[in-house]
């Protein structure tokens, strides 16, 4: 029979390879906003009707944006299970460390990701209203409107506000 020590061990270990993992999937996170960049912003210099799939951009890094803000309060609750675990324990551990030196300023991958996010939609949504006017400013019009909804989307699910 295991002891219960032994499954507290193993219980901390798997919350510190959860942490592991969630801050280790951040750089995949901008490897693939990256990627979106790289591949919409071939496919937006392109002659004909395939210029127009720019559109989409700003749907995908909305959708990108969710799972960061999920990813993130994930990670949060973890470090705040971390922390209470080493308060159970009277480890001064890094959690403990963290919450007594709290910095000025967190979630600086936040903002980061939303400014980088916002930019790209903006650009997105310009170089997408540029070829639309070509043909209808109401169709232009009627596209940046639906883009601009979906950049404040992306705002909010990016936002400082607490995660829940």
């Amino acid at each position: 029979m295991m002891k219960l020590e032994r499954l507290a061990e193993m219980d901390y270990e798997a919350a510190q390879s959860e942490k592991r993992d969630k801050l280790n999937g951040r750089l995949q996170v901008w490897s693939l906003l990256i990627a979106l960049v790289g591949a919409f912003g071939l496919a937006s210099v392109q002659s004909g009707s395939i210029a127009y799939i720019v559109g989409v951009l700003p749907l995908l890094v909305a959708c990108l944006a969710r799972y960061v803000r999920h990813s993130e309060a994930v990670l949060d609750q973890v470090k705040e299970y971390l922390f209470q675990k080493e308060l159970e324990l009277k480890y001064t551990g890094y959690e403990c460390w963290r919450v007594k030196h709290k910095q000025a300023k967190s979630g600086e991958h936040l903002r980061a990701f939303r400014s980088c996010a916002v930019l790209i939609d903006v650009i997105a949504t310009g170089s997408l209203a540029i070829r639309l006017a070509e043909h209808s400013i109401v169709l232009s019009v009627v596209v940046v409107f639906l883009e601009a909804l979906v950049i404040c989307l992306t705002c909010y699910w990016l936002s400082d506000t607490k995660r829940k």
